[in-house]
């Protein structure tokens, strides 16, 4: 008898395993890269087995995603399986019960099938909406309580449209004769006036560009001191050309004491002497003598277009020329003539603050020389460049698997710098390259005070400070440590997925301190899910010691990217 229950429990299992092992649910290639921005498949069902991960993990679905659509099949060669469906919303007022194209209950196709399920948000309210669809799968051979159930959960987010009562009410009021008799002449007058502007515009530049032969970037060389005068900076903008002096900023000699000390346009200048020279070695004496190995002659350096430009800081692209070497695409870091012995200064210190480190995600110092007036620091060149402004310019949000491989990278910077005893303190986008492959280079911070002014404030100290950036003790008191660089982190990361939003924009800068102090912290971004966005909170807790480290936050990290992965 137990022997005859055994061999009836065993052909169960067979049949139950046999019904279920032909079914295939999954999401295409396409849907996955617009949902999360990996070029895969998603399936929740291959073969009969169940993905746990992809349906315990909530998909994030944008505001002007309306549709998801789903694709499942059953081999034919195996007994028909049945299904039912069902769809449910949390917040029935911002989206109604969102709809299927397919039958509720039916069949399973033996070919694949993609079918889809609506989610159109109402616009009567704001909301986070979580929509939950479960599918029943039972088969012929089973009891109907034998029924296997996939419960998928995807988090929508709805916008209100409050303009929409006004303009109704607006179109029923009605609009004077008079007012549009006036606003129509008014906009004829507008466009002739524009007209005439851009005419006027145009042809100014043509006359300035009538002499030039090409529209390549143009360069320039500084020539040997006795062929001649110093020629002026060219760049591709001929309003940004700079004629450089004979004399050091803000230092009164004369020609003959510049020539004697070697500063000029001497091939033999070093950064170190120039230092001297103006008295300042005690200030930048050690950055000065460790890079001293590093400069070259001005001549093997060309300037090219302008890349960006603040009050005195100039940052180009250019070309170097070493012996023995290809040309290679280098920026350049830079003050203009006239600019105070202090900025020439804090260039130095800061530019030479990563050097002589090496890592593939930091873009360090690689040469220095001097184009008469001021020291200029050489650096590799990167595509698309600075971050802070490629994600200005960016069209759509990065993705969540993209922004997890940046945050990464700039991890393992950040943790290689601290084997090396160096705190960064200014760690931001506007501090981060983009290579060609979207990958992330770490930069010292030389300038970015004077290129990037709205992302610095002074309180009343007469020092310009990344508030927005910082954690709480180092506002004010000016303590810096590995625990502040990862509370930049943060902040970077959060940057990077709102496309480099202002933090904290309605927040006064004196009033930062007290607001993080109590418990305020930047909010969670649109496309962030909630691990992503709690690995960033434990970056900003308000002891510096209850902060997560760089390699907790890299492992945390590391494990939500092994997750998306995983259920792929």
């Amino acid at each position: 008898m137990k022997k005859k229950s055994w061999t009836l429990f065993c052909l169960f299992c067979f049949l139950f395993k046999s019904v279920l092992g032909n079914l295939n649910v999954f999401i295409s290639q396409t849907e996955v890269k617009k949902l999360l921005g990996l070029d895969k498949e998603l399936f929740y069902v291959r073969d009969g087995t169940i993905n746990k991960y992809a349906l315990g993990f909530v998909v994030p679905v944008p505001s002007e995603v309306e549709a998801l659509h789903f694709s499942w099949f059953s081999l034919e060669d195996i007994s028909p399986l049945h299904y039912s469906i069902t769809a449910s919303s949390s917040h029935p007022v911002a989206l109604h019960h969102p709809n299927i194209n397919i039958s509720w209950t039916g069949m399973v196709p033996f070919q694949a099938e993609v079918w889809r399920l609506s989610m159109k948000c109402t616009g009567e309210e704001a909301a986070e909406v979580i929509v939950t669809l479960q599918i029943a799968i039972t088969g012929q051979q089973l009891p109907a309580s034998k029924i296997t159930n996939l419960k998928l959960r995807r988090k929508k987010i709805c916008r209100s449209s409050q303009s929409t009562g006004l303009v109704k009410e607006k179109e029923k009021e009605g609009v004077p004769a008079f007012v549009i008799f006036f606003v129509a002449v008014g906009g004829c007058l507008t466009l002739i006036v524009i007209i005439i502007i851009l005419v006027f515009v145009a042809w100014m530049r043509s006359a300035k560009n009538e002499d030039t032969q090409h529209k390549t970037t143009r360069y320039t060389s500084l020539p040997n001191a006795n062929n001649g005068p110093t020629p002026s900076i060219m760049s591709s903008d001929p309003r940004k050309q700079v004629a450089p002096q004979v004399y050091l900023p803000g230092v009164e000699v004369n020609r003959d004491q510049v020539t004697t000390a070697g500063i000029t346009n001497d091939s033999d200048f070093r950064i170190s002497e120039w230092v001297v020279s103006l008295g300042h070695e005690d200030d930048v004496g050690v950055e000065a003598e460790s890079i001293e190995k590093l400069a070259v002659e001005r001549q093997s350096l060309v300037l090219g277009d302008l890349l960006n430009e603040g009050t005195f800081g100039r940052v180009y692209q250019g070309c170097l020329t070493r012996p023995g070497c290809e040309p290679q695409d280098v920026m350049v870091k830079t003050i203009a003539p006239g600019s105070s012995e202090a900025q020439a200064r804090f260039l130095i210190q800061e530019g030479g603050m990563l050097y002589p480190l090496t890592h593939k995600h930091l873009v360090s110092l690689m040469a220095t020389t001097y184009d008469g007036t001021s020291p200029m620091m050489i650096y590799p060149y990167w595509c698309p460049g600075n971050l802070k402004k490629w994600l200005l310019s960016c069209h759509q949000a990065v993705s969540t698997h993209q922004s997890v491989c940046m945050g990464l990278e700039l991890l393992t910077a950040i943790r290689h710098i601290h084997k090396t005893n160096i705190i960064h303190k200014d760690v931001a986008a506007r501090n981060c390259f983009v290579t060609p492959t979207f990958s992330i280079k770490l930069c010292d911070p030389a300038l970015s005070r004077d290129l990037f002014p709205n992302d610095y404030h002074c309180l009343g100290d007469n020092e310009n400070r990344p508030v927005k950036w910082m954690a709480m003790e180092s506002i004010n008191s000016g303590h810096f440590s590995r625990a502040s660089d990862v509370w930049s982190w943060g902040v970077t990361l959060w940057e990077i997925l709102t496309r480099s939003q202002q933090p904290f924009p309605d927040i006064d800068p004196f009033e930062m301190e007290s607001y993080l102090a109590e418990g305020f912290r930047l909010h969670q971004p649109v496309n962030c899910p909630d691990q992503l966005y709690t690995v960033m909170v434990s970056c900003w807790a308000h002891i510096p010691h209850h902060r997560a480290t760089v390699q907790t936050v890299y492992n945390h990290l590391m494990d939500f990217s092994t997750q998306l992965q995983q259920f792929v």
